[in-house]
């Protein structure tokens, strides 16, 4: 899990939200609620207040099979839908009571600009890695289902 409130306080979001005026939504889910599923666009990156998350996918044997967890503190996201616009194959779902608070593309990126600019291509960098793995484990565990359930 990658924490993320070390680098990216709750008050410090709250704070430039009211500051200049960004829309950014805090949003309360129950346990076994979902709110990503494969095939949609993910149009929002979770910070977790509080709570417990699941990322998961379906195999082509129709099984789950669990991709990550997100804890307090962490982040919750499909990086690929997120950053590139396309549907996604993950599916997110709160295994507690959870509070989060969710950063569409355009206000992560308007809170990236409030920092130095000559950062952007390191970041664009860490992004880009972040898709390319997230896909890259789903085609990888795609290829081995296949080959074990034929």
């Amino acid at each position: 899990m990658i924490k993320v409130n070390r680098y990216l306080p709750s008050d410090k979001i709250g704070e430039w939200n009211k500051q200049h005026k960004l829309g950014i939504s805090e949003i309360k889910i129950k346990k076994g609620e979902t709110i990503l599923q494969a095939g949609f666009k993910c149009k929002h990156l979770y910070l977790i207040e509080k709570g417990f998350l699941r990322m998961y996918y379906h195999g082509l044997d129709a099984h789950e099979y669990t991709h990550w967890f997100a804890e307090e503190g962490s982040v919750c996201t499909s990086p690929f839908s997120y950053f590139s616009g396309e549907p996604n194959i993950l599916n997110i779902e709160a295994l507690e009571d959870s509070e989060l608070i969710a950063l569409t593309r355009e206000q992560l990126e308007k809170i990236v600009s409030f920092f130095d600019t000559d950062t952007r291509p390191i970041r664009d960098v860490f992004i880009e890695m972040s898709m390319i793995m997230s896909r890259s484990r789903g085609m990888r565990m795609s290829r081995i289902m296949r080959k074990a359930y034929g």
